[in-house]
C-alpha cells in the first residue's frame, strides 16, 4: 500500500485529518480534491482504500472535493490517508534480516519508498542496514497490513542505518526499540 498520489499540498494530498466524519463518510473541510479522483479509474486510475485513524481499510466508492464516500462501513475520526495497493509483494527476492543489496528502482510505483529488491547475507551496498520482515497473517482482510518503520532501534547495531526496513508489526504497536516512524504533522 502506498499513497494514491505524492501530492504534498495542503488541499489537494492523500493524507489529512477528518472535520467530521458520518454514515459511510468523512469530510476533511481543508480540501479541495478534484472529484472522484479517488474512485476505480478516476484521476489515480486504481481503486484507492481510505485508511482512517484506526487503522481500518475502506474502499472508496466515490468523493467530491472535501468528502469520501465508502462502499461500506463507518471511518473513524482523525488522522487518515488514501492509499492504492501497487500489487507488489516487497519480501519477493528478499530474506528476513540481511543486508540490502539492491533497491526497486525499475518500479515507479516505489521508487521513492527505498524499498529492497534484493537482499545479502553480507553486502556494504547500503551500508550494510538490514530488511526485516514478518509474512505471517496479522490479521483478517482487509486490516491485515504491516507498518514500515525505518531505522532500525539501538540494539540492532551496525544494522540499523537510514536504509535498514521493518515490516514487521501491526500499525498499532509500539516499542522503545523502534528508532522512529515518518509522519506529516496535520
Amino acid at each position: 500500500m502506498v499513497l494514491a498520489t505524492l501530492d504534498v499540498a495542503l488541499t489537494t494530498a492523500p493524507y489529512g485529518r477528518s472535520t467530521s466524519v458520518g454514515t459511510n463518510t468523512l469530510t476533511d473541510t481543508d480540501k479541495d480534491w478534484t472529484v472522484n479522483a479517488f474512485t476505480a479509474g478516476g484521476a489515480v486510475g486504481q481503486t484507492c482504500y481510505l485508511m482512517d485513524s484506526a487503522g481500518t481499510r475502506f474502499t472508496i466508492s466515490s468523493n467530491t472535493a472535501d468528502t469520501i464516500t465508502v462502499s461500506s462501513g463507518n471511518p473513524a475520526a482523525g488522522p487518515y490517508e488514501i492509499v492504492i495497493d501497487t500489487g507488489t509483494n516487497i519480501t519477493t527476492g528478499c530474506t528476513s534480516d540481511q543486508d540490502i543489496a539492491t533497491l526497486k528502482n525499475a518500479d515507479a510505483e516505489l521508487k521513492g519508498f527505498a524499498c529492497p529488491d534484493t537482499t545479502a547475507a553480507s553486502d556494504a551496498s547500503y551500508g550494510n542496514d538490514h530488511f526485516w520482515f514478518n509474512t505471517a497473517d496479522p490479521g483478517s482482510a482487509p486490516n491485515n497490513i504491516r507498518t514500515a518503520s525505518r531505522g532500525g532501534g539501538w540494539s540492532d547495531g551496525s544494522g540499523a542505518g537510514v536504509f535498514s526496513l521493518a515490516l514487521y508489526y501491526q500499525p498499532s504497536y509500539s516499542s522503545r526499540s523502534i528508532s522512529f516512524r515518518l509522519a506529516k504533522s496535520l
